[in-house]
């Protein structure tokens, strides 16, 4: 494949296509208010978002131009670009949050939506959010500094959809109760997925490919599957 050819097809560059020049990102709330978890809240953060780079890097693991045949390596500033335009916006207010449910993260995330509230962070996804709890916080916790994608373990977090009507629940899948898990490398393939105009996460849920996971397979109790893609 010529050059032109690797380029225009990499992932990176259809996402910096996708979201036009605004930044991205998600909503996260915060529902665990601990000792250890006030300690190590930065930490568990900085790890989520480093998985998260580590993955917008991806294509770069093991990549092996075919120098004899003219390819070049490839160009690292898409890759750069998409890194710096991830802005997450931290939801984190212990009287309010501590021990919330997903449903009630869920009902709040839709009025957020609802009262314009994330109008001043264009980018941060309108069709999820993310849930740091208990759960979650302690697989950020144990979970080793990410090296690449090709070896770094399953790193799952929970992701809330703000679609989801509860007052509906007929109109989904019966398995799907309007929240998946998402391995924390595909995040940003999560939010490509996720165009206002191609799909919801339920709609993803219930897709008979690689996008989901039988909610058997889930590390927890209960949930509705988990987001993961063969694109890795």
């Amino acid at each position: 494949m010529s050059n032109i050819g690797r380029e225009v097809d990499r992932p990176c560059r259809k996402f910096l296509r996708h979201i036009g020049g605004r930044n991205w990102g998600f909503a996260i709330y915060r529902t665990i208010y601990t000792p250890e978890s006030d300690a190590l809240w930065r930490l568990v953060l900085a790890k989520l978002e480093a998985y998260i780079h580590t993955s917008i890097w991806a294509d770069f693991d093991g990549d092996k131009p075919d120098i004899m045949s003219g390819e070049k390596p490839l160009d690292s500033e898409p890759n750069r670009q998409v890194s710096v335009k991830l802005k997450c916006v931290i939801i984190s207010e212990q009287q309010k949050f501590d021990g919330a449910s997903i449903t009630d993260i869920g009902r709040h995330f839709v009025n957020v939506l609802r009262n314009a509230s994330l109008a001043q962070t264009p980018g941060v996804s309108r069709n999820v959010c993310l849930v740091i709890d208990k759960d979650v916080f302690c697989w950020l916790r144990d979970a080793p500094i990410p090296q690449s994608q090709t070896e770094d373990p399953d790193l799952w977090i929970k992701v809330v959809d703000g679609d989801y009507d509860l007052n509906r629940p007929g109109a989904y899948d019966p398995r799907y109760q309007g929240w998946a898990i998402s391995n924390a490398h595909q995040l940003w393939s999560l939010y490509f997925s996720l165009d206002p105009q191609a799909a919801s996460l339920g709609a993803l849920y219930i897709m008979p490919h690689q996008l989901v996971a039988s909610s058997e397979k889930l590390p927890v109790e209960g949930g509705s599957g988990h987001f993961t893609s063969s694109a890795k």
